[in-house]
């Protein structure tokens, strides 16, 4: 992540609870390939997901958000809060591609039944409404 000073931390946020994730076509066994290959894991999924995020740097996206926003935007620097709000954004699509990736590195998805049979036991959880 980029450094985000204090004033630009609020739009980093924005971005991270955004609901919809960024428009990507991420291969997760392409990642897992540039992994094997020796990149850091993490490495690897925020390049994917930063080459994701080219297209809104600028553009449409960038000033709808910017008129959508402008009231908050008073006083400081907008093109910083939007790359702020941007690698929110980023970061959140690196999170949620994280788990896809780590198992098609392992190719293993039994492990992954386990844990949500573990998680899923109704036995020893009634407080379902």
């Amino acid at each position: 992540m980029a450094n985000i000073t204090e004033e630009y931390l609020p739009f980093y946020c924005l971005g991270r609870q955004e609901r919809k994730l960024l428009k990507h076509d991420i291969s997760e066994s392409d990642v897992a390939e540039v992994i094997a290959k020796g990149t850091p894991l993490r490495r690897a999924l925020e390049e994917a997901c930063e080459r994701a995020a080219v297209p809104f740097q600028s553009g449409r996206s960038k000033r709808k958000w910017l008129d959508e926003n402008a009231d908050d935007l008073q006083g400081i620097d907008p093109d910083a809060a939007y790359a702020a709000y941007l690698q929110g954004r980023v970061d959140e699509l690196a999170y949620v591609l994280e788990p896809d990736v780590v198992s098609e590195l392992s190719g293993d998805d039994e492990d992954d039944d386990e844990v949500e049979g573990e998680e899923g036991d109704e036995s020893e959880g009634d407080d379902e409404d």
